[in-house]
């Protein structure tokens, strides 16, 4: 008697292993954010508080939405209520819709989404930690959530 059978679907209704990785530094979130780029996928984030633009930089961001723009990659972006000026400026690039959570939601947490990974960056005031996870079926559900809270 062969286990082949079983085996073979064991393999085919089983979860791929997805990827957990740990960054600290704004470094480490610009080059999460250029490997998006590279990935030519369209992105969204919820939950990004005033602060994470100001750490980044703002010229490094109008760089990065350059070459986003250029590449035709479309931002989602939902912001804490303090973010407005920024709201406003990323409102008025191409392939850019941003929207703000009343401030009952804001968070030090921002949630990026895209393609098979989902990252949750820690914008504390000294240095900023990500935990990226890449799994289909995570990435799914946290779209789904992003979904949810652009149609509230």
């Amino acid at each position: 008697m062969s286990i082949m059978p079983e085996l073979e679907l064991k393999q085919k209704y089983s979860d791929k292993k997805g990827e957990v990785q740990i960054f600290e530094g704004v470094r480490a979130i610009k080059d999460i954010l250029n490997e998006f780029l590279g990935m030519k996928k369209d992105r969204c984030v919820y939950g990004a508080p005033k602060i994470a633009s100001e750490m980044i930089g703002k010229g490094w961001l109008n760089e990065y939405h350059k070459k986003r723009i250029k590449n035709k990659i479309f931002l989602k972006h939902i912001y804490n209520e303090d973010a407005s000026d920024r709201i406003n400026y990323l409102n008025k690039l191409p392939y850019t819709e941003t929207r703000c959570l009343s401030k009952e939601y804001d968070s030090p947490v921002a949630t990026e989404i895209c393609g098979n990974n989902v990252v949750l960056i820690l914008w504390n005031e000294k240095n900023p930690i990500a935990i990226k996870l890449t799994h289909e079926k995570l990435a799914k559900s946290y779209q789904n959530y992003f979904k949810l809270m652009w149609n509230i």
